[in-house]
């Protein structure tokens, strides 16, 4: 067998002998890095979000002198839980920016950055609406105009849950077999039609979408350790080969 030929099976024997995520690999280091940082946005945001809606909880006002009651006592509680809802729609989009490095492009991922950016963009909305009376300035209030900017930040959360959903769906249909499982790569885009068809039921909808999120962030996390525990390549075996 000619040095040449020999030559060429030491190469092919090298190349089989790399294992597919080599961590040195400088592409598998970015893959983990984003996926950490994704996950851990994940468990941010779900952990704000869950804050936040917990302390927005109000009690029905019926009478002019109830409302000024409950905005003096819980004003400075639905501050906090504005700031709360802030810092969750910040991690979100963390979690879209981290997500849009590690999917293949295509239309299904568009469709996940845009309608998850737009639908966050409507929560925010939502949230500050809802919470505008918590001002000191503002405790004076008609009760009308209170109820009116209630039912406004509803159907304004409800939208942003929609379009989230709708983002959710494309998520499914993008290929990401690399970073969960099959099923739940499934299971997202039917979680994003149940967003979209229940938006309008807030206690169906927010629980949904909390378990996901948090599903979401573990599986992001246990991919990043996953990567990070890959092994090293194997050093092609020593052999001689007869000329």
């Amino acid at each position: 067998m000619s040095t040449e030929s020999s030559a060429h099976l030491l190469k092919s024997a090298r190349r089989q002998s790399r294992p597919a995520h080599d961590p040195g690999d400088p592409s598998n280091h970015t893959r983990t890095v984003a996926c950490r940082r994704a996950g851990t946005a994940g468990i941010i945001a779900v952990a704000t979000l869950v804050a936040g809606v917990l302390l927005d909880t109000r009690t029905d006002v019926h009478t002019q002198g109830a409302l000024h009651t409950f905005l003096d006592d819980s004003g400075p509680r639905l501050f906090i839980a504005w700031v709360f809802l802030l810092v969750s729609g910040l991690a979100w989009l963390g979690v879209v920016v981290g997500l849009r490095t590690l999917l293949p492009k295509g239309g299904a991922t568009d469709l996940f950055v845009i309608g998850a950016a737009l639908g966050q963009a409507l929560l925010w909305c939502g949230a500050s609406t809802d919470t505008a009376a918590a001002a000191p300035n503002a405790h004076a209030l008609p009760l009308a105009a209170f109820n009116a900017l209630t039912e406004a930040a509803h159907l304004t959360t409800a939208a942003g849950i929609a379009v989230t959903g709708l983002a959710l769906v494309g998520l499914g249909r993008a290929r990401a077999t690399s970073l969960w499982p099959r099923a739940f790569a499934r299971g997202t885009g039917a979680v994003g039609v149940i967003l979209v068809l229940g938006a309008v039921i807030g206690p169906l909808s927010l629980p949904v979408l909390v378990l996901w999120m948090l599903t979401a962030s573990i599986l992001l996390l246990s991919a990043s350790r996953a990567s990070g525990r890959a092994p090293r390549a194997a050093e092609a075996p020593a052999f001689e080969l007869d000329g």
